[in-house]
This record gives structure tokens, C-alpha cells and sequence, in this order.
């Protein structure tokens, strides 16, 4: 008896199967460090963001305590390279009035750089009005 391998199908992948596999693969992995990657990038800017709005507390806390927001107005500041602001970091609080006499709108806003990118963030809030004197 004689075998005939006429008609059969070869058993395995080709070259051709297995490289494509290998960059579908390849492209998969890529996606998923990149997106990996930016997701901590998100997270630590986001981190930023919450010490950002702490601190300007602070600052509202600090303003109130030494009666400088007194009128209507704005009072700049500046960080000092104190965490998490880099030294050259500003800050501003805006008072106004508002409609209710026994209320004012306070606004602090924070700039400061980031890796080449200058970045914002802002705390509103009401406080009582200063009393008249």
C-alpha cells in the first residue's frame, strides 16, 4: 500500500497567519499601555486639582481671618513655592455683593504651570458680609 499526501490539508498556520497575528496583537497591547498612560496622567492632574481647591480654601479661610476682604474688590496673591504650587504660582480673590445683604460671593482663583502647560482652577463660595462700620 502506497500513502498519498494529494488532497490534504497542511495542519498549523503559516508564516503569513502568524505575523498578522503577532501586529493585531502588537497594536492591541500598544493601545491598551497607551491608554494605561493616560489615564494616571488624568489621575495625577486630577490629584493636582483637589490640593489646588484645598489650598484656596486655606486662603479664603487665612483672608477672611486677617479682614482683608473687607469691600468689594480684588486682592492678588502670590504662592510662594509652598506644595502643590511651583514658586512664581499666583492666586486672586474677587468679593461682590451679593443681593442678599447678609451674603457676599467669594471667588479664588489659582494659576500655575504644570509641565510647559499653564493650568487654572477656581473656589466659589458665599461668606458672610463684613459688618458695617
Amino acid at each position: 500500500m502506497t500513502s498519498s499526501t494529494r488532497g490534504t490539508v497542511p495542519e498549523g498556520f503559516s508564516l503569513v497567519e502568524v505575523m498578522v497575528a503577532v501586529t493585531v496583537v502588537g497594536i492591541g497591547v500598544t493601545a491598551a499601555l497607551s491608554a494605561f498612560g493616560m489615564a494616571l496622567n488624568a489621575a495625577q492632574s486630577a490629584e493636582q486639582r483637589i490640593q489646588v481647591v484645598q489650598r484656596l480654601e486655606e486662603e479664603a479661610v487665612m483672608l477672611r481671618a486677617r479682614a482683608r476682604l473687607e469691600d468689594e474688590g480684588v486682592v492678588p496673591g502670590q504662592f510662594v513655592g509652598s506644595w502643590p504650587f511651583p514658586a512664581g504660582s499666583s492666586w486672586q480673590a474677587r468679593i461682590t455683593q451679593q443681593e442678599e445683604p447678609a451674603l457676599s460671593d467669594l471667588v479664588l482663583e489659582a494659576v500655575w504651570s504644570r509641565s510647559g502647560r499653564t493650568q487654572s482652577a477656581s473656589l466659589e463660595t458665599e461668606i458672610p458680609a463684613p459688618p458695617d462700620q
